[in-house]
């Protein structure tokens, strides 16, 4: 027989951003193209960047709580509640082959047919020059055979995806992560950008107080893996 599945409570707080850029009403007049669909996009461009960093290195503290920010498993391959799984590099501040391929099979085969792969983009010029026991490279051979016309970057035949928040390679830095980020996290969004038009209270400005609502956390701490550069 098997044991009963445990259902419990998770909350996952939403934290506000807000900002207020101004525009003068003779501005919005007479500019020759469009200063409050400008200003907008510019606002709500910053905020995504902020949000997105929280999703990955966060704290939880007046903002989500990143991926990034949960204790490794207490032993290798043992489930944590709570935590997540680090997988070491074998050399400090160094990716190395073996141990990537050690972060792949970590997954469960569950996860496996979404998983992809996170690093930041300057961790790329290491990834592209590690090669399998055999001399084969992990990136997929059609990428660093044609570098310049961008097709979709692999690694060990999962996606690979750019995100500048992740750790700079250096010593003990989780810099790569791997699984099925889907599952593994949780993200409220709570209507999305709220825009609200004030021409009175700062005169002769217009001000456009811009709000958004948003939350993260994880949810499945057996879903997402990741490769610390540690020895």
């Amino acid at each position: 027989s098997t044991g009963t599945p445990q259902i419990g409570l998770l909350s996952i707080v939403t934290h506000e951003q807000y900002a207020e850029p101004l525009a003068t009403q003779k501005m919005l007049d007479d500019a020759g193209f469009d200063i409050e669909g400008w200003l907008q996009t510019k606002t709500t461009d910053k905020m995504t960047r902020v949000e997105n960093t929280s999703f990955v290195v966060g704290d939880g503290s007046k903002k989500p709580r990143g991926f990034l920010d949960y204790d490794p498993w207490a032993s290798a391959g043992v489930y944590e509640r709570g935590a997540l799984e680090r997988i070491n590099s074998g050399t400090s501040g160094q990716f190395e082959a073996d141990p990537i391929l050690l972060t792949q099979n970590a997954l469960k085969e569950d996860y496996q047919a979404n998983a992809s792969w996170l690093c930041k983009r300057d961790s790329f010029g290491q990834l592209i020059t590690l090669e399998d026991s055999q001399g084969n490279y992990l990136m997929n051979p059609q990428y660093l055979n044609s570098l310049l016309e961008r097709p979709e970057m692999r690694l060990l035949g999962k996606t690979l995806r750019f995100a500048n928040d992740m750790p700079d390679v250096a010593a003990d830095a989780d810099a790569l992560a791997y699984g099925d980020f889907g599952v593994g996290y949780t993200i409220v969004d709570r209507i999305g950008f709220r825009v609200l038009r004030d021409p009175y209270t700062q005169k002769p400005y217009v001000k456009f107080y811009v709000t958004k609502r948003v939350g993260g956390d994880v949810t499945n701490y057996e879903s997402i893996k990741i490769n610390r550069l540690s020895a």
